[in-house]
């Protein structure tokens, strides 16, 4: 691991996230079975990588876990990376569903509330998640 946090030296590009994650979070042409397919791809990844980490989540432990073929993976997802960027596309919609109704006063305190509820009861570790992984 290096002094930019482990990334080979390259910084992360906003940018480019944000527009892989657009990319991502829609997929066109998938039949509806597809969809599904891909859906628990991200989500189990989502979910692995909350639990272990970016790093500690392989692309076979995320095949496993989703009960897919290897072949299934990389027919969606280029490499780790594309994964990683529809799973941070997949986390950013639900973060976002958690604001809506955020038009008042009352909103944001119940936001705050669930917020700091979710980390209390993970004793603040596992990352920010105050919707379910």
């Amino acid at each position: 691991m290096n002094r930019k946090g482990g990334s080979g030296g390259r910084e992360p590009n906003l940018g480019t996230v944000i527009t892989a994650s657009e990319s991502v979070a829609e997929p066109h042409r998938l039949t509806p079975k597809g969809r599904a397919t891909r859906e628990r791809i991200v989500a189990t990844a989502a979910q692995l990588m909350y639990h272990h980490g970016v790093a500690g989540t392989s692309l076979v432990d995320v095949h496993k876990a989703a009960g897919v073929g290897p072949s299934q993976v990389y027919h969606y997802f280029e490499d780790k990376e594309s994964l990683v960027r529809a799973v941070i596309a997949h986390r950013l919609h639900a973060v976002l569903a958690t604001l809506r109704g955020l038009d008042s006063m009352e909103g944001l305190r119940a936001w705050r509330d669930l917020v700091v509820d979710t980390y209390r009861q993970r004793n603040c570790e596992g990352g920010w998640a105050p919707t379910p992984v």
